[in-house]
Protein backbone atom coordinates (compact mmCIF):
# COMPACT_ATOMS: atom_id res chain seq x y z
CA UNK A 1 0.00 0.00 0.00
CA UNK A 2 1.53 3.21 -1.21
CA UNK A 3 2.37 5.86 1.82
CA UNK A 4 1.35 9.22 1.60
CA UNK A 5 2.76 11.96 4.17
CA UNK A 6 0.41 14.06 5.70
CA UNK A 7 1.08 17.85 6.84
CA UNK A 8 -1.23 19.78 8.63
CA UNK A 9 -1.09 22.84 6.30
CA UNK A 10 -3.04 20.20 3.98
CA UNK A 11 -5.98 20.15 6.40
CA UNK A 12 -9.09 21.25 4.89
CA UNK A 13 -11.08 19.98 7.85
CA UNK A 14 -12.18 18.28 10.73
CA UNK A 15 -15.24 16.41 12.16
CA UNK A 16 -15.65 14.44 15.12
CA UNK A 17 -13.99 11.83 14.25
CA UNK A 18 -11.77 12.25 11.50
CA UNK A 19 -9.78 14.82 10.04
CA UNK A 20 -9.92 15.88 6.03
CA UNK A 21 -6.99 16.50 4.39
CA UNK A 22 -6.18 17.74 0.50
CA UNK A 23 -4.43 15.06 -0.98
CA UNK A 24 -0.88 15.47 -1.92
CA UNK A 25 0.03 17.25 -5.42
CA UNK A 26 -3.68 16.18 -6.17
CA UNK A 27 -5.95 18.71 -5.49
CA UNK A 28 -8.99 17.24 -6.65
CA UNK A 29 -9.41 14.37 -4.06
CA UNK A 30 -8.86 14.60 -0.07
CA UNK A 31 -7.61 11.56 2.35
CA UNK A 32 -9.86 11.09 5.41
CA UNK A 33 -8.09 9.72 8.60
CA UNK A 34 -9.19 9.09 12.34
CA UNK A 35 -8.06 11.49 14.68
CA UNK A 36 -10.25 9.41 17.18
CA UNK A 37 -9.61 5.82 18.00
CA UNK A 38 -13.49 4.76 16.88
CA UNK A 39 -13.31 7.30 13.41
CA UNK A 40 -11.75 4.15 11.60
CA UNK A 41 -15.13 3.17 12.01
CA UNK A 42 -16.31 5.75 9.55
CA UNK A 43 -13.86 5.25 7.17
CA UNK A 44 -14.73 1.34 6.75
CA UNK A 45 -18.58 2.06 6.93
CA UNK A 46 -18.10 4.51 3.75
CA UNK A 47 -16.15 2.42 2.11
CA UNK A 48 -18.46 -0.49 2.39
CA UNK A 49 -21.47 1.75 1.66
CA UNK A 50 -20.05 3.63 -1.05
CA UNK A 51 -18.53 0.53 -3.32
CA UNK A 52 -22.56 -0.88 -2.48
CA UNK A 53 -23.95 2.31 -4.32
CA UNK A 54 -21.47 1.79 -7.22
CA UNK A 55 -22.36 -1.85 -7.25
CA UNK A 56 -26.30 -0.87 -7.81
CA UNK A 57 -25.18 1.76 -10.51
CA UNK A 58 -26.90 4.37 -8.18
CA UNK A 59 -26.61 7.97 -9.73
CA UNK A 60 -23.60 9.45 -7.14
CA UNK A 61 -23.00 13.11 -8.86
CA UNK A 62 -24.26 14.55 -5.67
CA UNK A 63 -21.91 12.21 -3.87
CA UNK A 64 -18.15 12.73 -2.81
CA UNK A 65 -17.10 9.39 -4.59
CA UNK A 66 -14.28 6.90 -2.73
CA UNK A 67 -11.21 5.68 -4.34
CA UNK A 68 -10.12 3.34 -1.65
CA UNK A 69 -7.21 3.14 1.12
CA UNK A 70 -3.64 4.45 1.38
CA UNK A 71 -1.39 4.31 4.21
CA UNK A 72 -0.44 7.77 5.95
CA UNK A 73 1.86 9.22 8.99
CA UNK A 74 -1.76 9.06 10.48
CA UNK A 75 -2.76 5.75 9.65
CA UNK A 76 -4.90 4.18 7.18
CA UNK A 77 -6.91 6.90 5.07
CA UNK A 78 -9.77 6.57 2.70
CA UNK A 79 -9.31 8.90 -0.35
CA UNK A 80 -12.32 10.93 -2.03
CA UNK A 81 -12.85 13.49 -4.25
CA UNK A 82 -12.70 16.43 -3.08
CA UNK A 83 -15.49 19.06 -3.94
CA UNK A 84 -14.46 21.57 -6.47
CA UNK A 85 -16.55 24.47 -8.69
CA UNK A 86 -16.30 24.52 -12.10
CA UNK A 87 -13.53 26.65 -12.48
CA UNK A 88 -11.26 24.70 -10.05
CA UNK A 89 -11.89 26.56 -6.67
CA UNK A 90 -12.49 24.54 -3.31
CA UNK A 91 -16.31 24.67 -3.21
CA UNK A 92 -17.55 25.69 0.27
CA UNK A 93 -19.45 23.93 3.01
CA UNK A 94 -23.08 24.52 3.38
CA UNK A 95 -22.48 26.59 6.66
CA UNK A 96 -20.17 28.18 5.03
CA UNK A 97 -21.73 29.37 1.74
CA UNK A 98 -24.79 30.71 4.08
CA UNK A 99 -22.64 32.44 6.61
CA UNK A 100 -20.94 34.69 3.43
CA UNK A 101 -24.35 34.89 1.94
CA UNK A 102 -27.27 34.82 4.29
CA UNK A 103 -27.98 38.39 3.40
CA UNK A 104 -28.51 38.13 -0.28
CA UNK A 105 -30.27 34.42 -0.04
CA UNK A 106 -33.79 33.83 0.54
CA UNK A 107 -35.03 30.74 2.56
CA UNK A 108 -36.86 29.73 -0.62
CA UNK A 109 -33.51 29.20 -2.82
CA UNK A 110 -31.97 27.28 0.33
CA UNK A 111 -34.74 25.18 1.17
CA UNK A 112 -35.24 24.45 -3.08
CA UNK A 113 -31.34 23.61 -3.07
CA UNK A 114 -32.12 21.48 0.14
CA UNK A 115 -35.16 19.89 -1.69
CA UNK A 116 -33.14 18.96 -4.92
CA UNK A 117 -30.73 17.43 -2.89
CA UNK A 118 -33.59 15.18 -0.69
CA UNK A 119 -35.14 14.14 -3.75
CA UNK A 120 -31.90 13.23 -5.65
CA UNK A 121 -31.37 10.40 -2.77
CA UNK A 122 -34.86 9.17 -2.61
CA UNK A 123 -34.78 8.80 -6.34
CA UNK A 124 -31.13 6.77 -5.93
CA UNK A 125 -31.73 5.35 -2.47
CA UNK A 126 -29.29 6.69 -0.99
CA UNK A 127 -29.34 6.95 3.12
CA UNK A 128 -28.49 10.46 3.90
CA UNK A 129 -28.12 9.74 7.81
CA UNK A 130 -26.19 13.64 8.86
CA UNK A 131 -27.57 15.79 7.08
CA UNK A 132 -26.12 19.20 7.93
CA UNK A 133 -24.50 22.07 7.46
CA UNK A 134 -20.90 20.85 7.45
CA UNK A 135 -21.75 17.60 5.61
CA UNK A 136 -22.72 19.40 2.37
CA UNK A 137 -21.02 21.33 0.11
CA UNK A 138 -22.28 23.80 -2.34
CA UNK A 139 -20.91 23.19 -5.72
CA UNK A 140 -21.16 26.42 -8.96
CA UNK A 141 -21.10 23.90 -11.95
CA UNK A 142 -21.25 26.64 -14.03
CA UNK A 143 -24.74 27.10 -14.69
CA UNK A 144 -26.56 26.58 -10.93
CA UNK A 145 -25.64 25.94 -7.50
CA UNK A 146 -25.89 21.95 -6.68
CA UNK A 147 -25.34 20.42 -3.09
CA UNK A 148 -23.11 17.61 -2.47
CA UNK A 149 -22.80 15.28 0.08
CA UNK A 150 -19.58 14.98 1.35
CA UNK A 151 -20.37 12.64 4.73
CA UNK A 152 -23.00 11.32 6.84
CA UNK A 153 -24.29 8.73 4.18
CA UNK A 154 -24.97 4.67 4.55
CA UNK A 155 -24.63 4.88 8.73
CA UNK A 156 -22.97 6.20 11.85
CA UNK A 157 -20.12 5.10 13.91
CA UNK A 158 -20.54 1.85 14.42
CA UNK A 159 -21.52 -1.35 12.75
CA UNK A 160 -25.21 -2.45 13.51
CA UNK A 161 -27.79 -3.87 11.78
CA UNK A 162 -29.37 -0.36 10.94
CA UNK A 163 -26.19 -0.05 8.81
CA UNK A 164 -26.68 -3.86 7.23
CA UNK A 165 -30.60 -2.75 6.62
CA UNK A 166 -29.38 0.76 4.77
CA UNK A 167 -28.05 -1.44 1.95
CA UNK A 168 -30.31 -4.49 1.86
CA UNK A 169 -33.54 -2.23 2.29
CA UNK A 170 -34.19 0.95 -0.04
CA UNK A 171 -37.36 1.20 1.57
CA UNK A 172 -35.70 1.54 5.47
CA UNK A 173 -32.93 4.23 3.67
CA UNK A 174 -35.44 6.45 2.20
CA UNK A 175 -37.31 6.36 5.57
CA UNK A 176 -33.96 7.41 7.42
CA UNK A 177 -33.09 9.87 4.70
CA UNK A 178 -36.69 11.60 4.84
CA UNK A 179 -36.71 11.87 8.45
CA UNK A 180 -33.59 13.38 8.37
CA UNK A 181 -33.88 15.79 5.78
CA UNK A 182 -37.19 17.14 7.35
CA UNK A 183 -35.26 17.96 10.74
CA UNK A 184 -32.19 19.13 8.66
CA UNK A 185 -35.27 21.65 6.67
CA UNK A 186 -36.71 22.56 9.99
CA UNK A 187 -33.50 23.77 11.51
CA UNK A 188 -32.37 25.85 8.47
CA UNK A 189 -36.06 27.35 8.75
CA UNK A 190 -35.22 28.81 11.75
CA UNK A 191 -31.47 30.25 10.35
CA UNK A 192 -33.94 32.69 8.59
Amino acid sequence: MKKVLLDIESLIGKGNKRLCFEYPKNNLRCIKVAHRRDGWKENVIDWIYLKYLVFRKADLSRLAMCHGWVLTNYGRGLVFDKVVNFDGKNASTLKDFLNKNLESLSPQDVLMLVSDLKLWALKNGVAVIEPNEVNIMVRDNGEALELVVIDGVGGRERFSIKNIMYIISRRYSNRKTEKQFLAFESKLKNLF
